[in-house]
């Protein structure tokens, strides 16, 4: 997730020649799926973070996902570094760049990956009301692969108290595309052998598509160095392997974060 494309935060930093800071946020998501899709496993998922970011535009951080099903709990640890900045002749076109290392503890549950690490970056076109943005990470690992996000966004105030203090509406709509995976039982005649043999053999086939469309729908708050969201959330996920159609998913969200100047 992209930090401080909030169009509040992006007007307070601009305003500043030199600045470094400190943000930590804590969110939590009622339901958790995957590409939008719901693999049956009925459990809540919260993510915390913390970053540093400094005025030339440099950023490090460290992030970790808390599932309530899984084991262990806390499935995903995430360090990452990056640098973001502006175009001299285009100041509503922002860019960034980043490189993030993941790591997963051990688990009964679950396979080991096969990525562990990303390189990232992305692009967002905005001003006060709408914007848009598309970010690309190529995933390394004992595999590669790669996935892609679409977003359309706006901001819309509800409510404006002091110079950057506000309630806003901030609808998005983001569409995924990444890999797709399922795996074909193939069934054939072993030739010569009579009375007749056969051989089952299983082969997994990977696609790159569009995968899921998510819908956001939250209410955020900003006051003073804090900010609150909470949130309505629809997938619309797709198979992009198969003709099946699949269940259209939701869950509320709610996050607090905290901004400290250095």
């Amino acid at each position: 997730e992209v930090l401080f494309e909030d169009e509040g935060y992006m007007e307070i930093l601009s305003t500043s020649k030199n600045f470094q800071f400190l943000y930590s946020r804590l969110n939590y998501d009622s339901k958790t799926y995957f590409a939008g899709r719901d693999i049956g496993i009925d459990q809540f998922n919260s993510t915390g973070q913390i970053s540093y970011f400094h005025s030339i535009g440099i950023s490090i951080g460290a992030a970790a996902a808390y599932y309530s099903a899984m084991d262990p709990r806390i499935s995903t640890v995430l360090l990452m570094a990056g640098y973001n900045g502006k175009f001299s002749k285009l100041k509503a076109l922002r860019y960034r760049v980043s490189y993030a290392r993941y790591f997963f503890p051990k688990s009964n549950l679950l396979a080991s990956s096969s990525f562990n690490s990303s390189l990232n970056g992305g692009l967002t076109l905005s001003n006060k009301i709408i914007g848009t943005r598309v970010d690309y990470s190529f995933l390394m690992g004992k595999e590669y692969g790669s996935q892609v996000s679409w977003d359309l966004y706006g901001n819309l105030n509800i409510l404006k108290f002091g110079k950057y203090n506000r309630i806003q509406f901030e609808p998005e709509i983001s569409l995924y595309f990444g890999s797709d995976q399922t795996i074909i039982t193939q069934v054939s005649i072993v030739p010569g052998r009579l009375p007749r043999q056969y051989i089952t053999t299983e082969l997994e086939k990977s696609k790159f598509g569009w995968m899921n469309t998510e819908l956001k729908l939250p209410i955020t708050v900003s006051y003073r160095s804090l900010d609150f969201e909470i949130g309505y959330n629809l997938n619309f996920p797709r198979s992009i392997v198969t003709t099946d159609k699949l269940k259209v998913t939701s869950y509320f969200n709610f996050s607090v974060g905290y901004a400290i100047s250095l």
